[in-house]
């Protein structure tokens, strides 16, 4: 509200939390137009960039980076001959105006491919990349199908995944979408051959870590770990799996690679999805090296704990015992855990990449323990053995 109780509304750059509403000014700037569509262009193009206010300045990149008041001011339209990003923000002669929200398309000029498309552009995007993994960079992300057109764009920030395999030239990373932003709450499109959902705020964009065809050690295949998640989800397991689909990445206009784009296993958005468990009703467990707990708190480690304790000092031959356990762990989940992880002859499992949770709201699924994939890699014989399997 312009003041408290006004009809009007305005936008407050200096928030007053339990005060007065004041210093109130003008929205920002409309965001600037292009006139080609992004994605695939069989040959060169011409981009035009417009904006329906008056008195704005039209400022622009081709590097990735946000448009700042430096920025190369647009004075004619931009000859586009490769695969390239353009950013464009207006700033308004009126200095009341904040400057617009940034217009990213990214145009794949002359290349196509086989599977999604997913292009990054961002200030540290590339720095990230680049092996500087103690930062989170803002960037935009835009989704584009195999056919090049566009599904959907966010805007989020990036951060380091992975361990061993950060030391890698081709590096994966996490996506968070931040809707506190104002530009999208998420990538709203089935973005999964295996899935139905439709909407992702996560996603795990992997650069097959160990397995890595490039860059990893032995003999690597670039599809282990995401072969043995579809594995598991075709034979119908009891298990959550991190669900798979193959992309090329762009990281500010250059060409990153073939990643492995995967659902989130270990947040809510996945839970809630799939099982109507929030982030207030899940209590997840997690070991990598050491426990801890994702969700739930010291209340989950407790109560895991003691259902481990229930079992060790009772007889499970007994059928009463054994129905109490039954009614608190999923005893199938257990078993297909062990089946397929021998089967594989997982070397890097039990004193590392294990998860395991359960839903507590009574009106959602997953109510009893169970368990999920982690890192799939070190599987067939392939990697380091971290955990002493013969």
């Amino acid at each position: 509200r312009t003041t408290d109780g006004a009809a009007t509304w305005s936008l407050f750059l200096v928030p007053t939390p339990n005060a007065a509403n004041v210093g109130a000014g003008p929205y920002y700037a409309t965001k600037p137009v292009m006139n080609q569509a992004p994605g695939y262009h069989a040959g060169a193009i011409s981009v035009a960039l417009s904006s329906p206010d008056a008195g704005v300045t039209i400022r622009y990149t081709l590097d990735g980076s946000e448009p700042t008041a430096a920025s190369t001011a647009y004075a004619a339209p931009i000859n586009v001959g490769t695969v390239t990003v353009i950013r464009a923000r207006a700033f308004s002669s009126n200095p009341a105006i904040p400057p617009s929200f940034i217009e990213t398309n990214t145009y794949l000029v002359g290349v196509t491919h086989g599977v999604a498309i997913l292009s990054c552009a961002g200030d540290d995007a590339q720095t990230l990349l680049d092996g500087n993994g103690g930062i989170e960079p803002v960037a935009s992300m835009e989704y584009f199908g195999a056919d090049g057109v566009l599904r959907d764009e966010v805007v989020g920030t990036m951060d380091e995944h992975g361990q061993d395999s950060w030391a890698y030239d081709h590096r994966g990373f996490d996506w968070v979408t931040r809707d506190q932003f104002g530009y999208n709450n998420g990538i709203h499109y089935p973005m999964f051959t295996m899935s139905d959902r439709d909407e992702f705020q996560r996603l795990i964009v992997k650069a097959a870590a160990g397995d890595n065809y490039e860059f990893g050690p032995g003999q690597p295949a670039h599809i282990r770990d995401a072969y043995v998640h579809a594995l598991s989800q075709v034979g119908n397991l009891k298990l959550d799996e991190r669900t798979y689909e193959p992309a090329v990445v762009y990281i500010n206009g250059q060409y990153w690679g073939v990643y492995d784009v995967r659902e989130k296993v270990d947040d809510a958005d996945f839970t809630k999805y799939y099982y109507d468990q929030d982030e207030f009703n899940v209590q997840f467990i997690k070991t990598w090296g050491g426990t801890w707990s994702e969700y739930g708190g010291a209340q989950a480690q407790t109560d895991w704990n003691a259902l481990v304790a229930y079992i060790m000092a009772n007889d499970m031959g007994d059928a009463t015992a054994f129905a109490y356990v039954d009614g608190e762990l999923n005893c199938k989940s257990l078993i297909d855990y062990f089946c397929l992880n021998s089967y594989t002859v997982c070397a890097d499992w039990l004193n590392w990449n294990t998860g395991w949770w359960r839903g507590m709201d009574p009106t959602g699924d997953h109510k009893k323990w169970g368990y999920i994939l982690w890192d799939m890699d070190a599987t067939f014989g392939h990697y380091t053995n971290f955990t002493g399997i013969p």
